[in-house]
């Protein structure tokens, strides 16, 4: 029997494991498992858009907007501190009154995602965006869903 670690990636649970946001599993999970619903009928991917639109809608419902931007903040800062005061990481686009919107948001949770391998990125010629589930993915979100009901 082959190890699961040969086929996923190594840090596919590290989304699980953010510190000092004790409900923000539950968001990601939350997401994984919508996003998981779009993809049960669109094994060909989804497009950024539509995936945008369910997180941000998922967002609104749960209220979980503060949550996720304690959690970029915290990212932010500690990019800030790896890398020193001359550092060139740039916080995210933030409108003219310094706050960030759902969209924002939205694109943030869907980096990770695709940072912890939870998702794939494709981009077209026309710069559109397609966002799959890998199989590894699908499957383990099929359990959990299964597990969840």
């Amino acid at each position: 029997m082959s190890n699961p670690f040969d086929i996923l990636p190594l840090n596919i649970f590290n989304l699980f494991s953010t510190q000092g946001f004790g409900s923000l599993q539950r968001h990601y999970m939350a997401i994984l498992l919508r996003l998981y619903a779009l993809a049960e009928f669109n094994r060909f991917g989804l497009t950024r858009e539509a995936v945008v639109d369910e997180i941000v809608h998922y967002l609104k419902e749960a209220n979980a907007e503060g949550e996720i931007a304690a959690e970029m903040a915290n990212q932010i800062v500690g990019a800030d501190l790896r890398v020193g005061p001359a550092s060139s990481v740039s916080p995210d686009s933030v409108s003219i009154t310094g706050q960030k919107s759902e969209q924002d948001y939205a694109s943030y949770l869907i980096r990770r995602l695709a940072e912890t391998g939870w998702i794939e990125r494709e981009q077209h010629a026309d710069y559109s965006e397609t966002i799959i589930l890998p199989d590894y993915a699908f499957t383990l979100l099929e359990e959990i869903g299964r597990a969840h009901v």
